[in-house]
Formats: structure tokens, sequence, C-alpha cells
């Protein structure tokens, strides 16, 4: 491992890293919609919608939000990054981690960055394929990070990552480790699925009301709240979604099954005869 990040931290291999995301981009195809709701300065939290085991859809809008505006994102990550190796640590800081903790957030915040969190936690992105772009439930982590830094509050909306990975189910060892969640992955390598970022208009960290953290119902409240608009934009956005994989192909598969179903009333008529 340590030999790993050593060889991830030389010039060269950063250089190569930027490289293998800008393929990615490429790859993915992905669209980006909302880009003015980022702001070109001061502090925000963004609160994507997590999916796929590997991750990489953190990986990815971090690359997105650099390339377009400039800044770097901060990103909370699992404590996996940063209590098992210290180089593996050094690592995962100078690519913007930060072990996930309230504490940390606030910080991150008040130094006028972006920070990316993932309200569901590891259960958006093990979560079963079968319940793809299935918002899970929000903790309010997002709540006591950005209200105590006055930070406006960022939606995001990441399509096309649940069909790139997919993931049978999870392993929940949390009885026994705290936050260990095993994922049973289709796929390692991603499939070629087209992503579309969504950036959401921000809310104001006035919106929440006074004293919403001092009410740990309301906030639970507000959280379910932003979770269910989420989930119905999200929603509207997979209803007008015209392909998943390639346009060409799938346009040509719903064809030949618009065709199918013209004839078949007529097939069954002639059946009767």
């Amino acid at each position: 491992m340590e030999n790993l990040v050593e060889l991830v931290q030389r010039p060269r291999q950063k250089t190569l890293l930027r490289f293998v995301l800008q393929l990615l981009r490429y790859y993915f195809r992905i669209e980006v919609e909302g880009l003015e709701h980022l702001p070109k300065r001061g502090r925000a939290l963004i609160l994507p919608n997590h999916s796929g085991f590997t991750g990489i859809d953190a990986v990815l809008l971090t690359f997105i939000i650099k390339r377009e505006t400039r800044r770097r994102a901060r990103i909370l990550a699992h404590r996996a990054f940063f209590d098992f190796s210290k180089r593996l640590k050094t690592l995962s800081e100078s690519q913007g981690l930060r072990k996930a903790s309230i504490e940390a957030g606030i910080d991150i915040l008040e130094k006028d960055h972006l920070l990316v969190l993932f309200p569901e936690g590891e259960t958006g992105n093990f979560k079963s394929s079968l319940k793809r772009y299935e918002l899970q439930e929000f903790h309010t982590g997002f709540l006591r990070m950005g209200l105590p830094a006055a930070a406006p509050i960022i939606p995001c909306l990441i399509i096309g990552a649940e069909e790139s990975s997919l993931n049978l189910a999870n392993l929940d060892l949390t009885k026994w480790v705290r936050h260990l969640r095993i994922p049973l992955p289709v796929n390692l390598l991603p499939l070629p699925a087209k992503w579309k970022i969504v950036f959401l208009p921000p809310i104001p960290p006035d919106a929440w009301g006074a004293n919403l953290l001092e009410n740990k119902t309301r906030a639970r409240t507000e959280a379910r709240k932003l979770r269910l608009r989420m989930q119905r934009e999200l929603r509207a956005r997979l209803r007008k979604r015209e392909y998943i994989y390639f346009e060409k192909a799938e346009k040509l598969l719903k064809s030949k099954a618009r065709r199918a179903a013209k004839r078949l009333p007529r097939k069954l008529r002639l059946s009767k005869r």
C-alpha cells in the first residue's frame, strides 16, 4: 500500500491521474447543468445523491467542479482513508479529502471552501441496483455543518452513475464494526452509461428557520423534506432521459418495440379466426 501511495504522489503520476479522469469524462459523456449555482468565491455545501459502490461519483464530481470553476472542492470521506496508513492519510488529504466529522465540515466551510457531502452516507452507494435512484435516508449532518458555518446548501443530482457500477446488495457488518458495509458488485469496470450532473439552486442558510438545530425532530423533518424534493426532481429528469448507454442503439430498439406493439393486435385478431 505504501509503495502505491508513493507512486501516486509523484508529479508524473498526478498528471496521469488527471489524464485518466479526463478520459472518464469522455467515456461517460458527462453533461453538466446549473454551473451558475456554484459560487465563484466563498463557502458552499454541495449535497449530491450517492451511487455506485466504487465512489467514482465523488471523484468525478470534484474533477468537474475543478475543471469548470477552477475551485478545488473538499470531500468528507470514510475513516478507512485515514485510520489504517499514515501515507494513505497524507495522499487523501492532498486530494482534498478530510475525515468525516461535523467539526471538519464546519472548519472547511469557515475557510470559504466548497465542500461535497453525501447525505445518504454509504447506504447510498452500497445499496442494491434494484433500488437505483431511490434516495436513502438523509442524515442531519449537513445541517449541523452548513447552518453554523452560514453556508448555502446546493442540492446536486448525478444521473448515470447507478448504471455504471451495478451492485447486488451489501453485507451490513455495523453490528461488529462501526459504519462497516461491504458491497457485492456485479461489475468491477464501470459500464459506459451517459452521465448528467445537475446543480440545483442554492438554499440560503436563513431559509431553514431559527433554532433548527435545537430541535432534533425538526432537523430530521427538514432533512426528509430535502430528500423528497431531490427525489421528485430526480424522477422527473429520469422520465425525460432518452437513453442510458448508447443513443442510436437504444432508439433503434425502442422503435422496433413500438412497431412490434402495433402489429401485435392484428396478429391476435388473426389468431382468433
